[in-house]
């Protein structure tokens, strides 16, 4: 590296960029037109009169819309045609109903046995042993292992559903996030409520109908059994897991406040690989705002309030001062902390 006067460096970059966009400029006509376009106006009123008088209308085959702003556009989404788009949705939705049957597995596991460790003491002798022996230890595994394996995944999950949204050929970011939130809900739902309530309610109503079948047949050990009785206490069992969920939430929106991650990250890179000036410069830039994994965080927490509640009254309390400390939070993260 050598150093060079930063005025002379500038000056002839800006020679550099300016003759590149008149070579550009000239060069447009010849061209491969593209399927879009866009059209500006004296002001925002008049653009909002033009776009409401040709809603709906589709002049000479055209569809006339508000441009978002340039930054939220996904340009190379831009010139993908409707049967391209189309076939994209389709694969799109085949690949999240592929991923949400594969994650029912490893769900159900945690469900039935990380959620309850006694389950799996049940199958597992020797564990049993040591569950009987240190009860306080394994309580506390059960209580921390289950809701933070479910939390670590969910983590991962707005970015796969992100990246299959903008190859389905979402045109804007706004549109890709909110095709994210509704698909995140619609996991979150069948996948954590459904199935892991429902798994972990079987588990228990199976176990009670084994204990009852003793010398009888099948159909006396579930008359035996007490199916209601059984279903609901199962309910309530499963119940404290959602409770530990929301504890756990709320020990990341007190992460999301500190920044933490973001702090720690940039802390690394300056220290150890000796990022250049325009790196150090993306470092201190604020992060987006996630608004289709905050959006359905808010929906799906509610959610679980609102299910277990007759089962587990705690749960009200909770969520209320979480959905206040969320609230803060966010307000504070969007004044001060992202763009």
């Amino acid at each position: 590296m050598t150093k060079v006067d930063a005025i002379e460096y500038l000056t002839s970059r800006i020679e550099r960029l300016k003759a590149d966009i008149i070579e550009k400029r000239k060069s447009v006509d010849q061209q491969k037109t593209l399927s879009y376009g866009f059209a500006s106006y004296p002001s925002i009123e008049e653009a909002h009169n033009v776009a409401f008088a040709a809603k709906n209308r589709h002049p000479q085959g055209t569809t006339v819309q508000l441009a978002p702003k340039p930054s939220d556009l996904i340009w190379e989404n831009l010139p993908l045609d409707r049967h391209r788009r189309r076939w994209g949705a389709i694969m799109n939705n085949f690949w999240v109903v592929v991923l949400t049957v594969v994650w029912t597995v490893p769900n159900a596991l945690i469900a039935v046995f990380l959620a309850n460790l006694s389950n799996l003491g049940s199958v597992w002798p020797t564990f049993s042993d040591q569950l009987q022996k240190n009860p306080k230890t394994w309580g506390a595994v059960q209580g921390i292992l289950a809701p933070l394996v479910t939390t670590l995944f969910y983590l991962v999950l707005p970015v796969i559903f992100r990246r299959l949204s903008a190859y389905a050929g979402d045109y804007s970011r706004t549109a890709r996030e909110r095709h994210v939130y509704q698909k995140l809900y619609a996991f979150f739902i069948f996948n954590n409520l459904i199935v892991f309530s429902l798994f972990s309610t079987a588990w228990k109503y199976v176990a009670a109908v084994k204990d009852a079948e003793g010398d009888g047949d099948i159909w006396s050990a579930i008359v035996n059994s007490d199916p209601f009785g059984n279903l609901l206490t199962a309910f309530c069992d499963v119940s404290p897991f959602w409770l530990n969920y929301l504890l756990q939430r709320n020990f990341g929106a007190a992460l999301d406040l500190s920044q933490l991650v973001k702090l720690t990250q940039g802390y690394v890179t300056r220290k150890l690989f000796s990022p250049t000036p325009r790196e150090r410069i993306e470092l201190s830039v604020p992060p987006p705002f996630d608004y289709a994994a905050y959006y359905n965080n808010f929906l799906f927490y509610t959610t679980i309030a609102l299910v277990f509640a007759p089962f587990q009254p705690l749960v009200l309390p909770v969520t209320a001062f979480y959905f206040g400390l969320d609230v803060f939070t966010k307000s504070y993260l969007l004044l001060y902390a992202y763009p």
